[in-house]
């Protein structure tokens, strides 16, 4: 596969989240992908656990919408370097959540086998109401 078709699969990726489109999602990930947040020490393997992991998630949000994708490849063929942001609204909370995340992907034969995403698990913390924002 070239990297303008792996690009514009990870970036289909970002779209089908934001649609809930689990069908489409379990077509773009292998099935045997990897999808770890390693901050938090979290590792689902299988397609279907990334999804059963992801889908409650995204379900709590209003509105998602992925941004300002900018995607490098590394000098691994098949190796990506992704920056974008999300913004949406959290249900239980009402709050806008708004966020920029680094990750990193692999793509083999048309397929996502790994994808690891890195965030601001503060923002994420106060937008869903754990924790209160320090005043300035």
């Amino acid at each position: 596969m070239s990297t303008e078709t792996d690009e514009a699969l990870i970036r289909k990726l970002m779209l089908c989240q934001g649609n809930y489109d689990w069908d489409e999602i379990s077509n773009l990930l292998a099935d045997d992908a990897v999808f770890e947040m390693p901050f938090i020490s979290e590792r689902f393997a299988g397609k279907h656990q990334i999804i059963a992991r992801w889908r409650p998630s995204l379900e709590r949000m209003d509105g998602v919408k992925f941004y300002d994708i900018e995607i490098k490849p590394m000098a691994d063929p098949g190796w990506y370097i992704a920056t974008f942001r999300n913004t949406c609204t959290v249900q239980t909370t009402g709050l806008e959540y708004d966020q920029m995340y680094i990750s990193k992907f692999q793509v083999k034969a048309g397929k996502i086998v790994y994808f690891a995403e890195y965030f601001d698990t503060l923002r994420l913390a106060i937008t869903l109401g754990r924790v209160q924002p320090v005043a300035a």
